[in-house]
């Protein structure tokens, strides 16, 4: 999904920003690690395939992508690349449903409430901002204790689970 090039949705304690192709270096070390692909569900990528990734995220009207970054860091740092610790998604299915996604890459800014505030802005902006989403789905892997509990946190429901994917899927309505 393409923004305006100074677009930016401000929390309290991080502020999104559109996934831009000066971010993917940083976006691929965090998809290196087996850990995150694992929680994931994805597949490693060369570099020359995360920017494709972006270019094709960022054309298609279907995928709201941003990045995390913590407002603390970067108020110290005045460092964008420096501060960025993450990446939060709607998928769209239809008018009114969107997968939702978070993830925190920087292992010093997990558990500190970033990826609970992403999702409460992301899913604010798809109902609000872009006027269609009344319905979240969340697929996470059965061992992310961690994420099961946000998300429960937040409200979502288990509504199913695969067990060939190891996975449940967890649906909000608002």
């Amino acid at each position: 999904m393409k923004f305006p090039e100074d677009f930016k949705i401000l929390g309290k304690i991080l502020t999104l920003i559109p996934y831009k192709a000066i971010h993917v270096p940083k976006y691929h070390v965090w998809m290196g690690s087996e850990e995150i692909l694992r929680l994931t569900g994805s597949e490693r990528l060369t570099l020359d395939e995360e920017y494709d990734m972006q270019q094709e995220w960022e054309r298609d009207d279907k995928k709201c992508t941003f990045i995390i970054l913590d407002n603390e860091k970067y108020v110290s740092s005045k460092d964008e690349l420096a501060s960025i610790v993450g990446d939060t998604n709607l998928f769209f299915q239809d008018t009114s449903e969107a997968e939702i996604e978070v993830m925190i890459g920087e292992e010093w800014a997990r558990r500190r409430g970033l990826a609970s505030e992403a999702l409460e802005l992301m899913m604010k902006y798809g109902k609000e901002a872009l006027g269609r989403k009344t319905k979240f789905i969340a697929k996470i892997k059965q061992d992310n204790i961690s994420s099961i509990n946000m998300f429960e946190k937040l409200g979502y429901k288990k509504i199913s689970e695969s067990q060939v994917f190891n996975e449940f899927t967890y649906e909000l309505n608002i």
